[in-house]
């Protein structure tokens, strides 16, 4: 499996179809924000406007705590953003903290960026960096969740500027613990980049909204790479109703963190180890983990597997009490399969 969430390729292994699934492959929020249908949609015939840019951009610089003398751009969703930087920034290698989303390795190799894997930024501090170059942290990393302090990116930041090289930190699962964000520590003389993903933690990734945060001399190149409406007027009215309602955002963080909390100890219970998350998933190793990612497909429940570890399993946050008494319910089964083999 690239990526969590492709459906299609269960029901054509699995059977059953889309209504039967219960989706627990991806790192989206299984709860939607209850935007407005009409006010989506209310320009849907014209060309997004510049309006709309503004009032969607100063949402988004208040729900990321984004510092005024720094400059935010709107893509239409982070993949397009992330497949465009090896071109904007023209890095002469990448240094990317791995494992992680594989999406950044393959869009520096396919525009010939040499790139290299480390596990700790000890590991690039020990070496001579080349002149301009770029490194990529995800944080919170995705699959396991491990974050790295504000204090220690700024930090090494500045190590970075010795060789004129550039930080692009993502933080597509940044939503969940706003304290984490490096974004207010920033200023315009940072040689930080950082992604922003709207679809994940507002459960509307089919929206297609992302974000760039940087120095208006980073940002400048992005908006004039991509030209203008790089993202629609739908996604502009969504993002900024979504964005602004602050209070739907704090009750979020406190329901995902109940439910996550509550599928744990039913993990725990049927003796399976949670290594790692950020509030929208939860990361465990098993040395049964591909057997119960097809135990639970049987059951038509999606899991995420990784062809780099085959003993961990991912699995989205379930939002409902029948959710989560469904995947018990196949989990009971997998415990009662496995102590009978």
């Amino acid at each position: 499996m690239l990526h969590g969430g492709d459906l299609g390729w269960a029901m054509e292994a699995y059977g059953g179809q889309k209504e039967d699934w219960l989706d627990l492959s991806t790192g989206i929020n299984r709860r939607s924000y209850p935007f407005s249908i009409d006010r989506a949609l209310s320009d849907i015939r014209e060309l997004p406007s510049t309006t709309d840019l503004k009032t969607c951009l100063e949402a988004a610089r208040l729900a990321y705590q984004c510092p005024k003398d720094l400059t935010i751009v709107a893509g239409p969703g982070t993949q397009i953003l992330i497949n465009s930087i090896p071109h904007i920034l023209k890095p002469g290698r990448c240094h990317i903290a791995e494992p992680t989303y594989s999406e950044h390795r393959g869009a520096m190799e396919l525009a010939g960026v040499p790139c290299s894997g480390f596990t700790a930024i000890d590991d690039l501090l020990a070496q001579n960096i080349d002149q301009r170059s770029c490194v990529i942290v995800v944080n919170p990393n995705n699959p396991d969740g491990h974050t790295l302090s504000s204090p220690e990116l700024l930090e090494f930041s500045v190590h970075l500027q010795k060789s004129n090289s550039t930080l692009i930190i993502d933080e597509a699962f940044g939503d969940i613990d706003p304290t984490q964000s490096i974004i207010p520590h920033l200023s315009s003389r940072s040689n930080i980049v950082v992604f922003r993903s709207f679809g994940k933690f507002f459960g509307l990734a089919g929206i297609r909204l992302g974000f760039v945060i940087g120095s208006e001399e980073i940002t400048n190149k992005i908006t004039s790479f991509h030209g203008p409406w790089t993202a629609s007027s739908v996604a502009l009215k969504v993002g900024s109703q979504a964005l602004s309602d602050l209070e739907w955002h704090k009750k979020e963080r406190e329901l995902l963190t109940h439910w996550s909390e509550r599928l744990q100890s039913c993990l725990a219970r049927h003796g399976l180890s949670v290594v790692g998350g950020t509030g929208l998933y939860l990361l465990i190793e098993s040395e049964y983990a591909r057997r119960l990612h097809m135990h639970l497909a049987k059951h038509h429940i999606w899991s995420r597997i990784f062809t780099y570890q085959d003993r961990w399993l991912r699995l989205g946050i379930p939002m409902q009490d029948a959710e989560l008494k469904r995947f018990v319910s196949a989990l009971d089964c997998f415990v009662v399969e496995a102590a009978n083999d």
